[in-house]
């Protein structure tokens, strides 16, 4: 990838976001990642003032979300209080499916299941605008899908950014990698992997995930006892 292919994605989307916020409030999806900083540089290039602020939580309150997004918010002077906290979709997703609980068939009522756009929806419902992401089909099958049906619901500005832009852009953008991203953190949830990293560096988060999924350590349990790394190569 040259830099002259670079320039011409990144104009093409800072256009995208200037044309959009003509219209419309803009209101980004933070994740304090290195996809969502990318999208908030992009922002500030195109000149938009004051926009919105979300953010996907697996469960209220966790340290590791806040940390996550320490950096984001020096950057471009967010204040963390003002950002919106919804749940994410994949606590909702866990507790439609009863993933790591005891199963009940009362779960699929209580917790009607949702997607990433059903969140993306009510975001701009209640925050009067149209919600961006740095979501990229780089990122698989699943998320070109999303962008395909998801055009009007949200706005892609990154849509056909590859890995290798985004670190280029962050070189010269002078765009830190975010500290916990180093370590090796990659998200909330139920995954073995982020998982792993909260009980390694997090162990009060751990307890209160543990506290509404008790058997989350058996995630990590069984990828310990069966070696699956080696064994299966599955993660």
């Amino acid at each position: 990838m040259s830099l002259e292919a670079l320039e011409q994605k990144v104009r093409k989307s800072v256009e995208m976001i200037k044309a959009r916020a003509l219209i419309s409030n803009i209101i980004i999806g933070l994740s304090g990642g290195k996809d969502s900083l990318c999208l908030c540089e992009l922002v500030k290039m195109a000149g938009v003032k004051s926009p919105c602020y979300f953010n996907m939580e697996f469960l209220p309150g966790l340290r590791v979300q806040h940390d996550m997004l320490e950096y984001a918010c020096q950057r471009f002077n967010i204040n963390y209080d003002d950002i919106l906290k919804v749940p994410s979709e994949h606590y909702i997703k866990s507790m439609h499916y009863s993933a790591y609980t005891w199963y009940s068939p009362k779960a699929k009522k209580t917790f009607p299941n949702c997607s990433r756009t059903d969140v993306f929806r009510s975001v701009a419902g209640r925050l009067k605008g149209t919600v961006i992401t740095g979501v990229k089909r780089a990122d698989g099958m699943m998320m070109t899908r999303m962008i395909n049906n998801n055009r009007g619901v949200c706005l892609y500005p990154m849509a056909d950014w590859t890995l290798k832009d985004v670190f280029s852009f962050m070189e010269i953008r002078k765009i830190k990698i975010p500290e916990l991203t180093k370590k090796g953190c990659r998200g909330v949830g139920l995954e073995y992997g982020d998982l792993k990293f909260i009980a390694d560096n997090y162990p009060d988060d751990y307890e209160k995930i543990t506290s509404v999924f008790p058997f989350a350590p058996v995630i990590l349990k069984t990828v310990e006892y069966f070696d699956l790394h080696k064994s299966m190569r599955i993660i």
